[in-house]
This record gives C-alpha cells, sequence and structure tokens, in this order.
C-alpha cells in the first residue's frame, strides 16, 4: 500500500510505500506530522465512504428467501467509483477540515494510495483469510447476520431465525418486510469496513490532552446541558475568533478524553497477549483506570506502590504521555489496524525509548501495522538492533537475544521494516545495511559533528591547562 500526498502544507509531492513497520525521520518542520494527518485523514474518509447500492433483484430474493449474496467484485466496483474526479474534489474540502486549513490551502492538494495488488486481490484475500461476520437482533426471535460464504467469494446476507420456530424446526415464514432489507443496508457498511485499514492516531498533542482530561469532559458536559442562549453566545465566541477548530487527529484524541470511561468497558485485541502486556506495564510502570470522583477522569498507579492512587496532573510527564497508548492496546485496538504514533520518545529517558521500541516491534509482531515518526536516535537505534539480532537459525538466534536480553516476540526481519527521510521536497528510503540496520542520515551526521566538536573542544581545554614546555624538548 503506497500514499501519495501533493501540495499539503510544506510536503510538495512524496510517496510512502506502509510496511509492518514504518519510520520516518527528518529534521523539524519537514513536513513529518502533516504526512501523518493526511494518511489518517484519507483511511478515515475512505472508511467514512463505504458504499454499496443493492440491485432490486437483491433487495427481492432477500425478502423472498431470507438470504442474497454479493460478489466480491460487486463490492470492489462499487468501492473504486470514489477514485473519480468527484472523489478527488469532495475530498479536498474534507482535508481542509480534517487538517484545520482554510480551504484555499487544500485546493491543489492530493492524497492518495495505490494498492500493490489489484483491490479485488485485496479484499478477496481479506474475506477469505477468516469467516468474520457481523450480527444485528432484528426482532426478538430473529436476527441479521452478514459474513463470508465459505463455499465461495461472495458475502451473503442472511435473515436467521434465533431459535427454532417450533418442535418441528420449520423455516421462518417469508416474505420478509422491507424494513428488515433496511436493517441489512444498515449492517453491510460494518461488515465491509471490518476489511479496511483503520487508522488510529496518538499525537504530539497528548500530553496536554492527558492533563486537561478531567477539564475537557466537564466542559463538554456544560456544553450538552447548555440552553439556546448560552449555547448561541457560545457560538457568536467562536465565530468572533474565527476558530476553525483542530485537526481530526486531535479532535480523535479528545474524544478519547470525553469518553474514556465507556472505552474502558471494551477489550483490545491486543490485550489478549499477556507478554506485551507484561512489557507495556514495564514501560509505563504501572497500571492507569478512571477514577470514581465525578470527573471519571483517568488514575495512575505505580507497579511499586501498588496502594497509592494518582491523579494525572500528580504524574511525571512521561506516565501523561502513556495514557493513550496504554488504553488503545488495552480497550481500543482491532484487527486490520494502523497505529500512527508522532514522536514516540515524547518525556521518556533513553532507556524508555529503547522499552517503547520493543514495544512496537511486539505490537508489529502481533499484528498490527504501525508508523512512527521520530526523531530519536535511541528509539532509531533499538529497532536496528533487534533487526540486527534477528536470525532464520536457531542457534544464532537464541545467542542475539541473549546478548541484548530480550524475547523472541521482540526481534524484527529486515523485510517487514521500512525507513524513511524526509525534506520538504522528498522522501529517501534507507537501505538495510545486513548485520547493522538502517543507516539514518539526519541523525548519523548530527553525532558526528557534535563528536568531532566536542572532541576537538576538549582537546583544547586539556592543552590550555598544560604547561607550555610541555610541548617543546625536554
Amino acid at each position: 500500500m503506497t500514499f501519495t500526498v501533493k501540495n499539503v502544507g510544506p510536503i510538495k509531492d512524496i510517496s510512502i510505500k506502509l510496511n509492518k513497520l514504518t519510520m520516518l525521520c527528518g529534521k523539524n518542520n519537514s513536513g513529518k506530522t502533516y504526512l501523518l494527518y493526511a494518511m489518517h485523514s484519507l483511511l478515515s474518509y475512505i472508511r467514512r465512504r463505504v458504499t454499496y447500492e443493492f440491485s432490486d433483484a437483491d433487495k427481492e430474493n432477500f425478502c423472498n428467501t431470507g438470504r442474497c449474496s454479493i460478489s466480491v467484485k460487486d463490492i470492489v466496483q462499487s468501492y473504486a467509483s470514489m477514485f473519480n474526479e468527484g472523489f478527488k474534489i469532495s475530498y479536498s474540502e474534507v482535508l481542509a477540515r480534517d487538517l484545520a486549513l482554510p480551504k484555499s490551502k487544500t485546493q491543489s492538494s492530493e492524497v492518495f494510495l495505490s494498492l500493490d495488488k489489484g483491490m479485488n486481490e485485496v479484499i478477496s484475500e481479506l474475506i477469505s483469510s477468516e469467516s468474520r461476520s457481523v450480527r444485528g437482533r432484528y426482532t426478538k426471535d430473529f436476527r441479521l447476520c452478514i459474513g463470508h460464504d465459505e463455499n465461495s467469494e461472495n458475502v451473503v446476507c442472511e435473515y436467521l431465525p434465533q431459535q427454532t420456530m417450533d418442535s418441528q424446526g420449520a423455516d421462518p415464514l417469508f416474505p420478509l418486510q422491507k424494513s428488515a432489507f433496511e436493517a441489512v443496508e444498515w449492517l453491510f457498511p460494518i461488515f465491509v469496513q471490518r476489511f479496511l485499514l483503520r487508522p488510529f492516531i496518538i499525537t504530539c498533542e497528548r500530553n496536554g490532552v492527558a492533563m486537561f482530561g478531567a477539564e475537557l469532559r466537564l466542559f463538554n458536559s456544560y456544553i450538552f446541558d447548555a440552553g439556546n442562549v448560552e449555547f448561541e453566545r457560545l457560538q457568536k465566541v467562536k465565530q468572533k475568533f474565527e476558530f476553525k477548530g483542530y485537526p481530526l487527529p486531535i479532535r480523535r484524541e479528545l474524544e478519547f478524553a470525553m469518553n474514556v470511561r465507556d472505552i474502558e468497558q471494551r477489550t483490545g485485541a491486543l490485550a489478549k497477549n499477556d507478554a506485551l502486556l507484561i512489557s507495556l506495564a514495564g514501560l509505563t510502570g504501572g497500571s492507569y483506570s478512571t477514577s470514581d470522583d465525578m470527573s471519571g477522569w483517568v488514575r495512575f498507579i505505580p507497579t511499586e506502590e501498588s496502594q497509592k492512587s494518582l491523579v494525572i496532573s500528580e504524574c511525571s510527564s512521561s506516565v501523561r504521555s502513556l495514557v493513550e497508548l496504554d488504553y488503545y492496546i488495552r480497550h481500543m485496538s482491532g484487527k486490520n489496524d494502523l497505529l500512527i504514533i508522532d514522536e514516540p520518545e515524547l518525556d521518556l529517558h533513553p532507556s524508555n525509548q529503547r522499552k517503547f521500541a520493543r514495544l512496537i516491534a511486539r505490537i508489529v509482531n502481533a499484528g498490527t501495522r504501525v508508523l512512527v515518526a521520530t526523531h530519536s536516535d535511541h528509539f532509531a537505534r533499538e529497532i536496528n538492533s533487534l533487526i540486527a539480532a534477528y536470525s532464520e537459525r536457531d542457534d544464532i538466534r537464541r545467542r542475539n537475544m541473549k546478548i541484548l536480553q530480550c524475547n523472541q516476540d521482540e526481534l524484527m526481519s529486515s523485510n517487514d521494516v521500512s525507513c524513511y527521510v524526509i525534506t520538504r521536497d522528498s522522501i529517501t528510503p534507507m537501505e538495510i545495511e545486513p548485520g547493522f540496520g538502517y543507516p539514518i542520515k539526519s541523525f548519523d551526521d548530527d553525532i558526528q559533528r557534535f563528536n568531532d566538536a566536542y572532541n576537538e573542544l576538549r582537546s583544547s581545554i586539556v592543552h590550555d591547562g598544560e604547561p607550555e614546555d610541555c610541548y617543546g624538548e625536554s
């Protein structure tokens, strides 16, 4: 899957191919955040635009028999129709809203993706990979089921009895009411969405969102309960300051803050991985849970002081920066996710940056794609170490694991990792060096310049402190 972004913020024209783990490096103001936000915007938009127009024959067949079969090819053709000129025009307006930019700033912007395989092949493989299905209750005794037909590539919509109608197991009576098919039309996009890449982004603003989570919840309640006069006053204030809102990724984080108690009731797909959860706890240094007070916001329980419960404002910046990652893994992660993290090293000591890199490796090896933009040499070098330690030979792999003191599910194959260095005008894929990982020029050059200057300075200071004749003849 390759993304192309043109004329977005400082970005002119760049393309990036997603791997299981994709790392972006580059100097400040090179467009890394714009690239992450644009990719998140497009994937979110595609998921919202899931459409399929059922034919009259589909409707009639379903109402008469309780079953209709939709070919994957038809789904793909319906989907591909979004990528016409009308889609591009409408999307530029969506992009402006998602990036919180004036519409004039995105008129020449383009964000699109291309698949390594044909869309038909990709969706067919996804649907055939496992018999996922979605179900919805229609009446007390009947339910709707939409899933993959194991005997073909098709997707089947069925109206099934919750229990047999009588002791003889008679079939339900047909024809069905049209409202039953309306339920199919509502449920069908949910099924298709489960096979599309779902973006989940953690931004650089996560620390502030965590810090003021309780206040955000309180303000949201105030807006919800505000009367007409108060609401109109708030709208006038908004217009006065010409407030264009926040970019979509930040809005998603605000929604997380305001709905954290409900989110805590869910179980994420990654939460079943005990080793990953242990690695997560080692990074965070404790656990998070919502408080019982009126704020309903998150508290932190340190591992070493399990009887102690701290409000987030009492915690270190590192604890605040990891709230959303913890909740994503435990409660929000799903299948076919793309986890996007802007600056994973935010507020972390170098030792914790290395732990973060190992946690990312576990997440990738558990089946979740990850995209990170980083300024951290420590994070990148730890990924390189995990790549260098990987080997197909058991004896070499065990030896390298012992040297690094790591586990097998933290090792990464170089085939699963890509690294890019981005500038305003270009993006350059780094070539893997066997046994060493990726040379990251934007880090290495600066580090070398610093080391050279420091060594020269140190040498000069040492010479300054010695007697003059120590350089002369003895």
